[in-house]
């Protein structure tokens, strides 16, 4: 895919994040309630497509290195226009407490590249792919504690027309809705000796593996 085609435009041109789950800009960080509107670029089911993630651009840094959470993909039926039960996660990274690594260390070290395989079974049909990372260096703190707090959510969305012969269609959560500023993959201390996170949302859906709820209380 061709950097810049077929994005949802953001709110502004400056990197903000999103600190209030309830909102509906939690979706794809978009001044249009309208985020199935644009271009969509052709990729086939069970290839790899890229989404780059910057600051503002593609010669800026991809986020502070001070920055640390996860990063996580999703997706939903562009019909649907993001609204409902919808989302479900087709990749995500956490944190190794083993190699201390975060999701955010792997993102700055691909250069902010991160390649996303559209699952081999997954139906044909257009898509909204929100492409996500949460940074951690105020969620010590639950948003709305003071002007500072919480963590700060960075998604973006772009959008696909899946083709192939698969048949699933994951069952998703709603966003907003899938997330809680207690949850404590939201409301984590950082600078504390934690020895694991988990990371909040849906887990990856495993497909192929017959339907049903979308999991939760991944790492």
């Amino acid at each position: 895919m061709e950097e810049g085609k077929c994005t949802v435009k953001p709110w502004d041109d400056k990197n903000y994040p999103e600190k209030d789950v309830t909102k509906d800009t939690m979706r794809c960080r978009s001044a249009s309630t309208a985020i199935n509107e644009g271009e969509y670029c052709d990729v086939a089911a069970g290839s790899t497509f890229s989404v780059h993630m910057h600051e503002s651009g593609p010669t800026d840094r991809v986020i502070s290195e001070s920055h640390k959470g996860p990063y996580m993909v999703y997706m939903a039926p562009a019909a649907s226009n993001g609204e409902g039960n919808v989302w479900f996660s087709v990749l995500d990274e956490g944190w190794n407490p083993d190699t201390d690594v975060w999701g955010v260390d792997t993102l700055i070290k691909l250069n902010g590249k991160l390649d996303i395989q559209v699952p081999p079974t997954l139906a044909p049909g257009q898509y909204i792919v929100r492409a996500q990372v949460i940074a951690l260096h105020e969620a010590d703190r639950v948003y709305g504690e003071d002007e500072d707090a919480g963590a700060e959510f960075f998604p973006s969305c772009v959008l696909i027309n899946v083709s192939g012969t698969g048949t699933e269609v994951p069952p998703g959560v709603a966003i907003p809705g899938a997330y809680d500023k207690n949850d404590p993959g939201v409301h984590f201390n950082l600078w504390d000796d934690a020895t694991s996170y988990e990371i909040p949302g849906p887990a990856v859906y495993e497909f192929g593996s017959g339907g049903g709820a979308a999991a939760t209380n991944n790492t």
